[in-house]
């Protein structure tokens, strides 16, 4: 009977949804705990670049609240809509610094390097973009150490053959006055 091969087919398609909807909430659960989990912010936006996930290191980097996240745009979050646009990012997803610093004051310092990546459908489909947020605030302080300390060693370095040049024409000065002397 038709109607009971109907049913069978529809009963079928019933578990196989139910089967797929399980596996994804599965994989969205483990998504979960990998992102929660990491040392890095993780921003993941749909194609319009509306953050659609938002790790809790990205949360607390950007000293923000999740619920403030969700649906903002990117560019507004990361405060590059004046620099960026969607397409830039999307075109030339290098990696950004930001500095995202309060004051001047060392405890208010944050400096963000910031990785951009598409996320891609096998049909080649853009359906939004990753930002991997890293803490560089040291790294950014540690080569501001070292740029400071090479200039001051090249001020030292100028200095030096300065005054050697000095000492030379001082020496030759004294030679002549000896020689004149001398007469």
């Amino acid at each position: 009977d038709e109607l009971g091969q109907l049913a069978d087919t529809f009963n079928q398609l019933a578990e196989r949804i139910e089967e797929a909807q399980d596996t994804m909430e599965a994989e969205r659960n483990r998504l979960d705990s990998v992102l929660s989990h990491m040392t890095d912010g993780v921003i993941a936006t749909d194609r319009r670049g509306k953050v659609i996930t938002i790790n809790d290191m990205a949360v607390s980097l950007l000293d923000i609240k999740n619920e403030e996240a969700i649906g903002q745009s990117i560019l507004t979050l990361l405060d590059i809509e004046e620099e960026y646009t969607l397409r830039k990012l999307l075109e030339d997803p290098n990696e950004m610094v930001l500095d995202r610093s309060t004051s001047t004051l060392e405890s208010d310092q944050m400096i963000l390097r910031v990785d951009f990546s598409m996320i891609r459908r096998e049909s080649g489909f853009i359906s939004g973009l990753v930002a991997v947020l890293h803490d560089v605030t040291e790294q950014e302080k540690t080569e501001q150490e070292i740029q400071a300390a090479k200039k001051e060693m090249e001020q030292i370095s100028n200095k030096i053959v300065q005054a050697s040049e000095d000492i030379s024409k001082f020496e030759s000065e004294i030679s002549e006055l000896e020689k004149k002397i001398g007469k």
